[in-house]
């Protein structure tokens, strides 16, 4: 990524007042109930919902590692892909309109022996954060209620095989 600007800040500083709008936010971040100064449309404790909401505010895009539980669909560990919206999830998606959409196909699972500590089960959502309307002040967006999660059909890579 040569053309990437990185940068190593507090997620919930003001240092991306200083930047356009990036194209992309991608996070790994903790997980679960972690206290931080943060002022947002999401009113619950998980940490990982924060972070996805800020990043809406600051890039059209997002690629987030989450835990299974806060992702709107199981693949990583499972025989079959499925939706599964937990109440947390749905929760977040209805106070954000912010989606929480299935990857291309990574299952997370063949990396839980290589994590050092806690193992849990991951997902990879993506979000598309210029679906979420733009409203005042500028530097944060205001979205409606979402109604449900979006439905995602899993893709089979090998309909297309000869």
């Amino acid at each position: 990524m040569p053309d990437a600007t990185w940068i190593h800040a507090d997620v919930f500083g003001d240092w991306w007042k200083e930047f356009e709008l990036f194209d992309a936010a991608i996070s790994n971040p903790p997980f679960g109930r972690i206290k931080a100064d943060y002022e947002g449309r999401y009113r619950g404790a998980e940490f990982e919902y924060k972070v996805i909401e800020l990043a809406s505010r600051i890039a059209r895009h997002g690629t987030f590692i989450v835990p299974q539980p806060s992702a709107p669909f199981r693949y990583s560990g499972v025989t079959c892909f499925s939706q599964s919206v937990g109440e947390k999830c749905r929760k977040f998606i209805d106070q954000t309109g912010i989606s929480l959409d299935v990857n291309c196909g990574i299952d997370t699972e063949s990396y839980r022996g290589k994590w050092h500590g806690v193992s849990p089960v991951c997902e990879v959502v993506l979000c598309d954060f210029e679906s979420v309307e733009e409203a005042a002040p500028p530097d944060v967006r205001a979205v409606p209620i979402a109604a449900s999660a979006t439905s995602v059909e899993q893709l089979d890579l090998f309909s297309m095989m000869v």
